[in-house]
């Protein structure tokens, strides 16, 4: 698995990718949001940027929540957009974004997200994490 960094300060942001290609799920959502959103992608970066200067305690749980407590699965807000992720040692690795419709977020996602978890730690262990710095 790469990873992409997103941001860096005590608490490095990045975005998980296959090895497979070019394609970063977060990126690509971010790159492709509706253009009446499109502001929020800044809101979104402006997150991003807290968490990697700041942690969890520069964010309130309106902006960064655990969407499944019992996965371990996180997500950051802005509007209807989200960007789920994950915690390891203080990095966040996002796995992708989507756009809310509904209260709750779509098991879909939460389980797409603890996929990409489950095979981020079983390549951590192999030693087959890759970081580039953008």
């Amino acid at each position: 698995m790469k990873l992409l960094q997103l941001d860096g300060g005590q608490n490095k942001v990045v975005a998980a990718y296959s090895n497979r290609g070019d394609d970063i799920p977060v990126i690509d959502f971010l790159i492709n949001v509706p253009s009446d959103m499109s502001s929020h992608v800044n809101g979104i970066q402006d997150l991003f940027e807290r968490y990697a200067h700041h942690g969890r305690d520069g964010l309130t749980s309106v902006q960064f929540h655990e969407s499944d407590k019992n996965k371990g699965i996180w997500a950051f807000r802005k509007g209807r957009l989200r960007i789920y992720c994950f915690i390891d040692e203080g990095q966040l690795i996002a796995t992708h974004g989507a756009i809310k419709s509904t209260q709750k977020a779509k098991l879909s996602d939460v389980n797409r997200a603890e996929r990409v978890k489950l095979r981020y730690f079983t390549d951590k262990q192999a030693g087959n994490i890759e970081l580039e710095i953008d």
